[in-house]
């Protein structure tokens, strides 16, 4: 049986063809295989990075020197990845005129309660109403059969679903499906991503100085990109049809940050301030303390709306941010405590950070409510270029030790390592999805440094001698 076993072309005689099956090219089939693909674009281009850098750098009375700056960062043809089964949500009913995005919006916008409202230049009808785009894409089912079996699509913004159901609803109807369904997904790697970075920077240094030695630094920056992640790991944009719909803040844009390092030798023992012999001098002699600071601004936070909002992949793409009703800078977040949560919203508890009901808003309902999902006839671009930030971070971590001379050529130091010396909690942002409201704002776990197994207080005692 030559179908199992390997087939030297040339030696065992002619290549075996299989007989017609009366089947004609190309072939689809007749359900969803499922599955997904990975390819390479042939002509995928290396990407490319602007740099530019301006400094200005100036020396100030008692040892000092200031230095101020300008970094920018421009990325061109950057890594991007790309699913070749997006859904058309743009897709136009040539018998009606009516864009897929025109129907979905005036039935998804009933179905989730919003009847009668009315969004910037885009008003909800009263009630479901029959759309051509549906009578006449899928015959003798249309709106009323949608809303009755995947009414729960409409309600959370899952159009690459839909798309997927109504291809196979027209497959049985006899008629081409809109997107391929012998894959699930159909995933390349490509390039002509874009991400800009651009930063004010200052130091201040001093060189030391009675035992004083510090190198104070401040960075005012934004980042911008396609995809919110790290550019290298190809995360998949929104819709393979429109790079810029998920344009917006890089998830590594802080857009202040604080950094210091100090040493300082106590001015005690030989040759200090205060000095003696002997014995004391061994017990007040060479103390010295360091540390290092950083503070910094939170990350870009957005509401989340749903995966495949744009008609995107259904393997790997991001959440789509939901739109602001408010200017996002007006929502107060912080940490508060003691939040119940009301009306369904924020009402999930938080018992690993201590203390049950910490959330990110005094009034999680009120500010669920100040977001709404996205319109696809209405919006140009998802809502993560709409943002607000969260509670900040800041840590402080401390020595405190002393070298001791035993002998000439022999040392004794011990130190004691504070990590985390105030013990001061900081937290991880938490889940701000519109599909999930009961943890809406909850704030659940605490931010872990690397090689630690919590954010808590760190104390480790060392000793060395040198010879």
């Amino acid at each position: 049986n030559r179908g199992q076993s390997a087939f030297r072309l040339g030696v065992d005689g002619s290549v075996p063809i299989p007989a017609f099956t009366g089947a004609t090219s190309p072939i689809v089939p007749a359900v969803l295989s499922g599955g997904t693909t990975f390819a390479t674009d042939p002509k995928r281009k290396l990407g490319r990075n602007y740099l530019i850098d301006f400094t200005i750098q100036r020396e100030l009375p008692r040892n000092l020197l200031m230095e101020v700056g300008y970094i920018g960062r421009l990325g061109r043809d950057l890594p991007t990845g790309v699913d070749l089964d997006s859904s058309p949500y743009f897709f136009t009913d040539s018998a009606s005129g009516q864009t897929f995005a025109q129907a979905y919006d005036k039935v998804a916008c009933v179905l989730r309660g919003d009847a009668g409202k009315t969004f910037g230049g885009f008003t909800c009808p009263a009630s479901v109403q029959p759309q051509p785009w549906f009578e006449n894409q899928l015959p003798g089912r249309g709106t009323a059969f949608l809303t009755t079996n995947f009414s729960s699509l409409f309600q959370t913004n899952n159009v690459s679903t839909l798309f997927l159901q109504m291809g196979a609803l027209r497959q049985s109807l006899g008629l081409p499906a809109y997107n391929n369904l012998q894959l699930l997904a159909i995933l390349m790697a490509t390039n002509g991503g874009r991400s800009n970075y651009h930063a004010m920077f200052a130091t201040l240094r001093n060189r030391p100085w009675h035992g004083l030695q510090f190198d104070l630094n401040y960075t005012l920056s934004k980042s911008l990109d396609q995809v919110g992640d790290i550019q290298n790991n190809l995360s998949l944009i929104t819709s393979g049809f429109d790079r810029d719909l998920d344009y917006g803040p890089a998830q590594s844009d802080r857009r202040h940050i604080l950094n210091a390092v100090f040493t300082y030798d106590l001015p005690f023992g030989a040759g200090k301030r205060w000095s003696s012999h002997g014995a004391l001098e061994r017990i007040i002699g060479g103390w010295y303390t360091s540390g290092i600071y950083r503070a910094y601004s939170s990350l870009p936070y957005f509401v989340t709306d749903n995966t495949g909002v744009w008609g995107g992949s259904l393997a790997g793409v991001p959440n789509e941010g939901a739109i602001p009703l408010v200017d996002p800078s007006t929502l107060r977040s912080g940490i508060y405590g003691n939040i119940a949560g009301s009306g369904g919203v924020g009402t999930a508890g938080n018992p690993v950070v201590g203390g049950s009901g910490r959330n990110l808003f005094a009034d999680p309902e009120a500010a669920f409510k100040s977001f709404r999902r996205i319109l696809l006839s209405q919006d140009g671009r998802q809502g993560r270029a709409l943002y607000f930030r969260g509670p900040g971070f800041w840590n402080l971590d401390f020595r405190v030790g002393k070298q001791t001379r035993i002998t000439e050529r022999v040392r004794f130091e011990f130190s004691f390592d504070f990590f985390n010396v105030f013990n001061h909690v900081n937290l991880n942002a938490p889940s701000l999805s519109l599909n999930s409201p009961a943890n809406f704002g909850v704030l659940t776990s605490q931010f872990t440094p690397p090689n630690r197994t919590d954010g808590a207080r760190w104390i480790q005692f060392g000793s060395r001698i040198s010879f």
